[in-house]
């Protein structure tokens, strides 16, 4: 038979395994081992590892030690004066009575060891490894441990309940989407599995072995007898309802099941009494409301359930809500309406998170509309295509629908006492989360809102009517940099700003959804300004001209009504006294309306400073007549340089009438001129330049440097007219502008345009070819050459080279980079040539004696380009006219090549027979990178390469064993045969590194472990600085059992830990993996179960408890695990007390058998009692079973249970707060 017998196989030859193995002292291997007597006499066949953990399982144990059964004899003594009888199991099999009298009896203590162990209470010895002590079924003591227990009492009404649904685990995978859900932590996340008898989640939560021993429900052990049959399943259901869900299930898919089953189950739970059917109900009310089916919220009303009573998740928000909360979210009113009628607290719930109603309702509508609609509805801009005339019809028409829900809504909270002036709170996310403006709940965590300024944020106008009716104050405003007053929200929120990359933006240039709303914005607006609103609020910056105003908060409400670009609004606010500042007059420009500056202008704006000449500004104290003249000087000299600026030639003409002054008097000195004529050739105002030049008003004074960069902007904005005309008025033809990779002349922009007419026409004018583009490493890299090859312009080409270009100097390539070079992206024309495939410009270049090498630190170089190109001749000849080799992009790219590959090399090797060449190792890296074995034999024969060098932190080792797994084994042995040392460190980044065997391993091949090993890699070195894991430790993390199973087996620590000490030890680790073979297999030899690093405090039966895996757990105890091992300091628990929080029944009624402290003090900081944390979580079968299990309950000790009573009453488990106060009774 094959090797994975069953269970019902093994218990078959049970007898005869005994036989052999513990009578007849046979080994497992070997001639006469009970393997190979097994295979030959029974055809039975099963590996050593199948063996061993049938033998601990059945309790086959050798040769007990005598200080075994010394403790199993004290342990034996200390149940019996608690009053508890005891049942010794070996394994799970119970030793008979008769042989533990002669085992103790046997191993009885000497005098002196009596007296050792009964002075001073020493602490109770850890449980021998395969050895459990239980209470005896039938004892009325054991009773006590599931007595009054909730699940058994709410289990007898509902066990005679039809199923109208069959119940089984496959219910739980009908929908694909939800697979991961009820069916995910059924099956994977315990360990669950259709084949087992009683699946393990269901043994990690409900002790049904137990209960079916303890016989504590009559009738109730024949139904829990079946393999995962209804009963069983339906015990489940109730217990993860009743328990507030325990092990992350999900809500959705149990309501849906019991939803499924009919009419039966709400009678049955509107008819139970006590706690238990308080929870039941309890959190069944969270999952109606949850699924907003009111119905049946309606009966559990009826029933008696307070609607404040428990707490609902929202898949957006990572703290529960009320479920009023819940309902305004989801905007619901007829929810809403229900629950008002059962008293539902509006604003200031018992539990839950306190916010106003109204403010969740309006931005749960916000919600629903941004997940709903992926564009705006309201975008005033004119469409003539009929269908998006249609649509967009209809969506007004579902805004309209949408938005007279929510009034509605509001009205209803506002009639039942919602406050329209509550301001909510901040929302307390957990101290780790990082609050983005783009995460969906952004304007409750990282702002702080009253319902009218949450209704002004989305433009709400309706809802902003309706709130302004009530007591609201308009001006409201919390001085934390956390919220805005109502009109600011409206024009300019928060979260606008945030996510407008830190500044603000006029409306056309934003993306987010709603803001370019006009009309809504307007309506708003209109009824805030209306209402009082501060319009001028705002505290100008010290320092106005120093301000590069990225904040809000330099932006008064004028400002940002600016940035609505709609000037009906700009003349609302300054009608209602918004006050116009200098910055408001730079946001005119910015958003380029002139009408604009007018109107702040004729409202009394200061002066801007582009307005102000040297002259002016050198005057400090001038007369009062001095002062006006100035002033009206100034403000016309303002009007001009605007209309020059936005090509407005009329008014340009009128006002120089009009002032009288010489255009050389009014404008001689002034800094905004050059800025207003290069925005006016920006946008190719031709009329205004020739203007201003046809009539002579500009030659007056030195033209060129007034014009600054015009010629530039003209090319940019592809204005070629006005380029003769700047040239001709004597601007400067190489002032260009500054981009993000260095400046950039009008020459080299014309070229990147392709503009070779005003190419010719620049290298006519005399425009430089070669100016600094600000490379980190050459000076000079602005060759025209170069830009016009890379752009293929024939004849620009021709013309540079014509006027005598350098043919050497160096330009910035635009569409190539060289990856990993510095980001120097410099090369020679001849260079570029060749990338650009130009060979007859090759050609003429070289005849003309064009340099083959290139200045220091240019990474790209024509050898380079030739052999991207892979034209073998072209490197051939430059190789002969002198170019060097030691090339490292030439070198890289060869490795596509072998023919190149090998030219390169023999080159190499003539000019260097014996000096290892720096370049190569890179050239080997990138074979090793495109697997190509190949190349890399023929880079390592050369012997020119250090094999164990590291670069970037890493070595060539490390690349082999980084490649495809296709060729990944062939790489790494290739390069270990040509030396590389397996116990190197071959990665290392900051404080982390990796040994190669550490290397091997993350690569979870079993194969190339095992080549590391036999290649002389050791499993344990001496500890190193930095070391990440130890090799069990990174085996562990990394869930494979084979490679650690090979490490153990060469002798590898399963202890050792990393010398970092970041991470846990193996067992910790395997624990958290929830491997129970891992575990198992860290045990066998000879793990310590009570590990821990400073890194991970826990220990693995901590994190076993934590986890939920009763399996581990067992095993661990087993081995000798400390019970009561205690909590780690920061947030920590003991196995028991993280059993409670997640209410893992099973796993602490296993800890308690094996004498868990149920009273065990708390971490010292964010720590819970395990009776606290039942009672936080509403785990309310735990809380009984921990009462019943001696759990301190009175007002002396630690003060647990009056904490207990709060943590329920403040997480909303009304039930398990009401069995926790019948105590008291």
């Amino acid at each position: 038979m094959p090797a994975s017998s069953g269970s019902l196989e093994w218990d078959r030859w049970k007898d005869v395994i005994h036989a052999l193995y513990i009578l007849e002292d046979r080994p497992v291997k070997g001639p006469r081992g009970v393997i190979k007597y097994m295979e030959e006499q029974h055809g039975f066949r099963a590996t050593k590892s199948q063996y061993e953990y049938r033998f601990k399982k059945w309790g086959f144990w050798k040769n007990r030690t005598h200080e075994n059964w010394q403790i199993i004899s004290w342990k034996i003594n200390k149940r019996k004066k608690d009053g508890k009888n005891s049942d010794v199991y070996c394994g799970e099999e119970l030793i008979s009575v008769k042989r533990l009298r002669k085992e103790i009896s046997r191993h009885d203590m000497t005098t002196l060891e009596k007296l050792h162990w009964t002075q001073g209470s020493p602490p109770s010895p850890p449980m021998p490894p395969g050895f459990q002590i239980q209470t005896p079924p039938g004892q009325a003591i054991v009773g006590l441990a599931f007595e009054e227990l909730p699940i058994l009492r709410l289990e007898r009404p509902l066990g005679s309940l039809p199923l109208t649904v069959p119940l089984s685990l496959d219910d739980f995978t009908s929908d694909p989407r939800g697979s991961y859900y009820l069916s995910s932590f059924l099956r994977h996340d315990l360990g669950a599995d259709a084949k087992n008898p009683i699946p393990s989640v269901i043994d990690s939560l409900l002790p049904i072995s137990a209960f079916k021993t303890e016989m504590i429900a009559p009738g109730a052990a024949n139904q829990l007898n079946d393999p995962v049959g209804p009963a069983q399943l339906l015990l489940l259901i109730i217990y993860l309802i009743s328990n507030n869900f325990p092990a992350e299930s999900n809500t959705q898919e149990i309501y849906k099941w019991l939803k499924a089953q009919g009419k039966p189950y709400l009678p049955v739970f509107q008819a139970m009494e006590g706690p238990p059917a308080e929870a039941l109900r309890e959190n069944l009310f969270r999952l109606a409301v949850e699924a907003e089916d009111i119905l049946v919220v309606k009966g559990l009303i009826q029933a008696g359930v307070n609607p404040d009573g428990n707490t609902c998740s929202h898949k957006y928000f990572p703290i529960p809500l009320t479920p009023l909360q819940f309902a305004c979210l989801k905007g619901n009113s007829l929810l809403v309406q229900e629950l008002l009628k059962a008293g539902s607290s509006v604003d200031e719930p018992r539990s839950g998170w306190n916010c106003s109603a109204i403010v969740l309702a309006i931005f749960g509508h916000a919600l629903r509309w941004a997940d709903d609609n992926a564009h705006d509805y309201d975008n005033d801009g004119d469409g003539d295509d009929d269908q998006e005339h249609v649509d967009k019809s209809q969506d007004i028409n579902s805004y309209e629908h949408g938005i007279t829900a929510l009034v509605e809504l509001i009205s209803l909270l506002l009639q039942a006492g919602a406050s329209s002036i509550l301001e909510s709170t901040y929302l307390e996310t957990p101290t780790n989360m990082t609050i983005d403006p783009l995460w969906a709940i952004f304007p409750l965590a990282g702002e702080t809102h009253t319902p009218l300024s949450m209704a002004s944020k989305y433009r709400y106008h309706e809802v902003v009517d309706l709130l302004l009716q009530g007591e609201v104050d308009v001006r409201f405003r919390r001085g934390n940099g956390t919220s805005n007053t109502a009109i600011r929200e409206c024009l300019y929120s928060i979260q606008d700003i945030c996510l407008g990359e830190g500044r603000p933006w006029p409306v056309s240039g934003r993306n987010d959804q709603g803001s370019n709303r006009i009309s809504r914005i307007m309506a708003v607006a209109r009824s805030l300004i209306d209402a009082g609103a501060d319009l001028n609020d705002h505290v100008p910056c010290d320092d106005d001209y120093g301000c590069e105003h990225l904040l809000l908060e330099c932006y008064s409400v004028l400002d940002l009504t600016l940035l609505t670009e709609n000037m009906d609004l700009v003349r609302i606010a300054l009608s209602a006294g918004a006050i116009a500042t200098r910055h408001s007059l730079d946001i005119a420009l910015q958003i380029e309306c002139f009408d604009a500056l007018i109107l702040l202008l004729n409202a009394g704006a200061p002066i801007p400073q582009w307005a102000v000449s040297e002259t002016e500004r050198a005057v400090l104290s001038p007369s009062v007549g001095q002062a006006e003249d100035v002033a009206r000087l100034q403000r016309t000299r303002a009007i001009i340089i605007a209309a020059i600026r936005f090509g407005e030639t009329a008014l340009v003409d009128d006002l120089m009438t009009y002032s009288g002054g010489s255009f050389r008097s009014l404008l001689d000195g002034c800094p905004g001129l050059t800025d207003a004529l290069e925005n006016c050739s920006r946008h190719g105002y031709f009329e205004m330049i020739h203007h201003l030049l046809g009539d002579n008003i500009m030659h007056q004074f030195v033209p060129g440097p007034a014009f600054g960069r015009s010629i530039y902007m003209a090319i940019e904005g592809g204005h070629d007219a006005l380029i003769d005309m700047l040239i001709g008025a004597g601007a400067d033809i190489n002032t260009g502008k500054k981009l993000w990779d260095g400046p950039e002349s009008p020459l080299l922009a014309a070229i990147r345009k392709r503009n070779s007419k005003v190419v010719r026409k620049l290298i006519i004018a005399g425009a430089n070819s070669n100016d600094d583009q600000g490379c980190h490493f050459h000076k000079k890299t602005g060759n025209a050459l170069v830009k016009a090859i890379e752009q293929e312009l024939g004849s620009t080409i021709m013309d540079i080279l014509d006027v005598g270009v350098n043919i050497n100097a160096l330009g910035k390539s635009s569409s190539y980079s060289w990856a990993g070079y510095d980001f120097c992206r410099c090369c020679t024309p001849l260079t570029m040539a060749i990338l650009k495939k130009n060979w007859s410009l090759v050609d003429q270049l070289l005849d003309a004696e064009a340099f083959v090498n290139t200045p220091e630190y240019t990474h790209m170089t024509p050898l380079g380009a030739a052999v991207y190109q892979r034209k073998e001749s072209l490197a051939r000849s430059l190789i002969g006219r002198g170019a060097r080799v030691d090339d490292r992009f030439a070198l890289e790219n060869a490795v596509h090549d072998t023919t190149l590959l090998k030219l390169l090399i023999e080159q190499l090797m003539v000019n260097n027979p014996t000096e290892q060449i720096n370049e190569l190792w890179w050239a080997l890296r990138e074979a090793m990178k495109l697997q190509n074995p190949q190349a890399a034999q023929i880079i390592l024969n050369s012997k020119l390469v250090n094999i164990n060098a590291m670069k970037e932190g890493e070595t060539i080792l490390h690349h082999a064993l980084a490649s495809h797994k296709s060729q990944r084994l062939v790489l790494t042995k290739l390069v270990l045969q040509e030396g590389a040392d397996p116990n190197s460190i071959v990665n290392h980044v900051r404080d982390f590194s990796l040994t190669a065997l550490l290397d091997a391993i993350d690569t979870n091949d079993p194969q190339l472990v095992q080549l590391m090993l036999d290649k002389g890699a050791k499993t344990d070195r001496d500890s190193q600085a930095n070391i990440a894991y130890s090799p069990v430790q990174l085996s562990a993390e990394k869930n494979s059992l084979n490679i650690m199973r090979i490490l153990l087996t060469k002798g590898s620590d399963p202890n050792a830990i990393s010398s970092s000490g970041k991470k846990g030890a193996a067992i910790q680790l395997a624990a958290e993996q929830k491997s129970f073979e891992m575990v198992e297999l860290l045990l066998k030899y000879g793990s310590d179960p009570d590990a821990v690093t400073p890194s991970s405090p826990h220990t693995a039966l901590q994190i076993a408890a934590r986890e939920g895996s009763k399996e581990i757990v067992k095993m661990l105890l087993q081995h000798g695990a400390d019970v009561n091992a205690p909590p780690a300091e920061n947030s920590g628990a003991t196995a028991l007390q993280f059993a409670a929080i997640g209410g893992y029944l099973s796993i602490a009624h296993l800890l308690l058998e094996n004498e868990a402290d149920t009273n065990a003090a708390p971490a010292k900081i964010e720590g819970r009692t395990a009776i606290e944390g039942a009672a936080e979580h509403g785990r309310i079968d735990m809380v009984q079973l921990l009462k019943n299990a001696g759990a301190d309950i009175s007002e002396a000790g630690q003060g647990q249970y009056r904490r207990a009573l709060e943590r329920a009453l403040n997480n909303g488990h009304l039930a398990t707060w009401q069995l926790l106060e019948s105590y008291s009774i």
